[in-house]
């Protein structure tokens, strides 16, 4: 997902602190490379683990997605984050 300022938004089914993915942002350097920035690691607990898919950005400019599985009834969750 791009904003309007051409930062990349998206997750990773595996990886970050604790192995259960994570959600990042790209930022274009303006020499053709990108900075890369983790927003979360999800833990496996009440914030659910493993996403499968991308984020959307809603109109508060809040980043919102869905994880595979974990989350208070182990069926994964809904999140919000902040970019």
């Amino acid at each position: 997902m791009f904003d309007s300022a051409g930062n990349i938004y998206g997750t990773t089914y595996l990886g970050g602190k604790f192995g259960f993915g994570g959600i990042f942002k790209l930022t274009p350097t303006g020499s053709g490379t990108w900075t890369e920035t983790a927003i979360h690691s999800f833990t496996g607990h009440n914030d659910g683990g493993w996403p499968l898919a991308g984020v959307i950005i809603g109109p508060d400019g809040n980043l919102y997605g869905t994880t595979s599985a974990e989350g208070a009834h182990i069926s994964g969750v809904v999140f919000q984050s902040h970019p």
